[in-house]
């Protein structure tokens, strides 16, 4: 079972939370490969820490080490993820970051629940700190449905990050593919992505099994500023300048995935999308559906779409 994980770590800066990450790991003898990025500006530090593996530098790990070009905007981002995740050549991977602490009988849990045939993404609790507001409580039930179509809406309806999900890995190859292609601008977008994608494939679980803690770390930043201030309050985020655009590319990718599984229409899988998003924020039904339309009124990108679609073929499961 210890060949079936890869665990995918992207770095960017915060060190010592890397060194936290990695001999937390190290002292749980964690039995999974581990694939780690490295788009720091200060590589030195992290080079240091990890390039040379010394007896001292944890030695009961598998880990390879990528030093990559810094990660000065989402596009670098972007090109660093999808190089990472085709190195990946287990059944199963699992993207995190390292602020938080994996529990490896939760790890282990989730390669039983995957091998079983009938989910295609999982994860267990995400344990906070006490205090902290944990959205990943609210809604315990796994996403499920017949169709990509009716998955999406389940998605939308009980939604929170499925981005650290185990999946299989092709699904990893498939979403970073997939964003390196429409280059979304506002990480909100990104995370929605990795959210959206996993499900509209198939049946997600969500189990109450300790998987992660969690502990809130420090924002990384981009020469755009601190990725913090992609996050907004949900309707300056709506009304941002960026908004339809990046809705559209994602609506091209989510839409095409519908289509793809359900043997529809791209036309008809956007459409499908562009009904259940507004399910997410009902209180904010109506503004979202106004935007939706202007986003949909400006059109579609169908080369843009062309090169999803065959994405999606290459790694379709």
């Amino acid at each position: 079972m210890n060949d079936k994980l890869t665990i995918v770590l992207p770095l960017k800066d915060r060190p010592l939370c890397t060194h936290r990450f990695l001999y937390d790991l190290h002292q749980k003898k964690c039995p999974f490969k581990i694939l780690i990025a490295d788009g720091s500006s200060d590589s030195d530090v992290q080079r240091d820490l990890l390039k040379e593996k010394k007896p001292l530098h944890f030695s009961n790990l598998n880990y390879e080490y990528v030093k990559y070009e810094y990660d000065k905007s989402l596009s670098n981002f972007f090109d660093k993820m999808e190089d990472i995740s085709l190195r990946i050549t287990t059944k199963y991977a699992t993207q995190q970051d390292n602020d938080d602490f994996l529990d490896m009988d939760g790890m282990y849990k989730s390669i039983e629940i995957l091998d079983g045939g009938k989910y295609y993404s999982t994860r267990g609790a995400i344990i906070h700190i006490p205090g902290e507001y944990n959205m990943h409580t609210e809604f315990p039930n796994p996403i499920t449905g017949n169709t990509s179509a009716d998955r999406v809406v389940d998605q939308s309806k009980h939604f929170h990050t499925n981005w650290h999900n185990v999946m299989y890995s092709d699904i990893v190859k498939m979403i970073w593919g997939l964003i390196k292609i429409a280059q979304p601008t506002n990480f909100r977008f990104v995370e929605q992505i990795n959210c959206y994608v996993p499900i509209a494939i198939g049946d997600g679980h969500r189990g109450d099994f300790a998987w992660i803690t969690h502990v809130l770390g420090e924002r990384t930043t981009t020469s755009e500023g601190s990725l913090q201030d992609h996050f907004p309050d949900q309707v300056t985020w709506i009304m941002s300048n960026h908004w339809l655009d990046n809705f559209n590319k994602m609506t091209e990718i989510v839409g095409c995935l519908i289509a793809k599984y359900d043997i529809i229409s791209v036309e008809q899988g956007m459409k499908a999308f562009r009904e259940a998003y507004p399910l997410k924020l009902p209180n904010l039904k109506d503004l979202l559906n106004n935007r939706i339309n202007e986003a949909k009124n400006i059109g579609y990108d169908y080369n843009r779409i062309s090169k999803i679609c065959k994405v999606i073929d290459k790694w379709r499961l």
